[in-house]
């Protein structure tokens, strides 16, 4: 949580969060970000840059142009909760669908491949990044209960 920002700023944060976790493990590590149609390996320079610009951004609610941003993600409870510093299970998290971020399909290993393959199959849940962040339809339950005891201190 951004600590002085309000629970908008801190949805689109947690969205951020997830969707960098997402792409970490859709690619197996290889890839932090898809910015502007370019993914950013993992500890290179580009995704060094990448993360002090959000960093930057952040506390300023995210006030930026949407393409400099990278993928956003919906936020689930169980999302919150397999992330949380109290989980060891990581392999609940979704990957992202591949038909809609086409741009990790040559960064992801054949274990990814037969996970996508088989939840297409079978016609599972697969993540897609979300195009308007903005919009209040992007935040979900789990925000509210994530950020009430914050919001509630400020009354």
């Amino acid at each position: 949580m951004l600590v002085g920002m309000n629970a908008q700023t801190n949805g689109i944060a947690a969205g951020k969060l997830i969707a960098m976790a997402r792409t970490l493990e859709t690619t197996n590590g290889a890839i932090l970000d898809v910015v502007n149609g370019e993914p950013l390996k993992t500890g290179s320079e580009q995704a060094e840059n990448h993360l002090d610009f959000l960093r930057s951004v952040a506390q300023k609610g995210f006030d930026a142009p949407r393409e400099m941003l990278g993928l956003f993600s919906a936020v689930t409870q169980s999302d919150l909760e397999l992330l949380s510093a109290d989980s060891t299970d990581k392999d609940g998290l979704l990957i992202w669908n591949l038909d809609s971020v086409p741009e990790l399909v040559g960064f992801i290993n054949p274990e990814t491949r037969t996970k996508f393959a088989s939840y297409k199959a079978e016609n599972l849940t697969l993540s897609n990044p979300q195009n308007n962040i903005f919009q209040e339809a992007f935040w979900m339950p789990a925000y509210e209960a994530l950020y009430r005891p914050t919001i509630e201190n400020r009354r």
